[in-house]
């Protein structure tokens, strides 16, 4: 009797293909210690904004005047030149 169990592979199964982690944003704010977005493709991402201390040292309103750039490629807020991508929200480092 083969009591043999393949086991799953873990490599496999944590890959991302570029279409889970490429989607443009729609919106984005801020709640308590977050920065939220929402993606065209229907997501929300909620983040901690220490991840990103140029916006963490930000005043609220420096935080609420952003634009967004490339069609949702990404937002910048150019009082403080900061910029971020739906994909550094997504595949954080």
């Amino acid at each position: 009797m083969n009591t043999t169990v393949k086991k799953p592979n873990k490599a496999k199964r944590a890959q991302k293909t570029q279409s889970d982690i490429n989607s443009d944003f729609k919106t984005i704010w801020f709640e308590d210690q977050f920065i939220c977005a929402e993606l065209q493709d229907g997501r929300v991402i909620k983040v901690p904004i220490s991840w990103y201390p140029p916006l963490a040292n930000a005043t609220r309103d420096q935080k609420n005047n952003w634009e967004m750039i490339g069609g949702g490629y990404g937002a910048h807020w150019p009082e403080i030149d900061a910029y971020l991508s739906p994909q550094s929200m997504l595949v954080f480092e």
